[in-house]
């Protein structure tokens, strides 16, 4: 089997509403036997309520073995301070994985928010 690249893209969460105090992940990057994602770049975008007083936090896992042991890519990734007057985007990347899920949690203890995450990169098929 020949070896090649491919690009993906997609979204894992569209406008998604996480409740207060909630962690909402979007639905996990799986890729097929003989498949690797091999650099892939994340953005989310998270919208607060007008009225929300605290922010957000992205979280990440990984496996290499289909999802079976999930290993958290820096538990609290990535802190995002609260901005009520704009949506607040934040572009992450993750190499060498097959399996990859991506989460917001809502620190706010009073209103949602709402998180969109989106994903582009590459993909290694045909290792066998």
């Amino acid at each position: 089997m020949a070896i090649g690249i491919s690009k993906v893209t997609g979204t894992l969460m569209g406008a998604v509403s996480i409740a207060n105090g909630a962690t909402t992940f979007g639905t996990a990057l799986n890729a097929a036997a003989g498949e690797r994602y091999d650099h892939l770049v994340f953005q989310v975008n998270i919208t607060f309520n007008a009225s929300a007083t605290a922010g957000a936090v992205i979280h990440r896992r990984k496996s290499t073995n289909d999802g079976a042991t999930l290993t958290n890519v820096g538990t609290d990734f990535l802190s995002v301070d609260v901005n009520t007057s704009t949506p607040q985007v934040v572009e992450f990347e993750v190499s060498g994985a097959d399996y990859l899920e991506v989460g917001v949690e809502n620190l706010d203890a009073n209103y949602s928010l709402t998180g969109t995450i989106t994903y582009e990169g590459t993909k290694i098929t045909g290792l066998g």
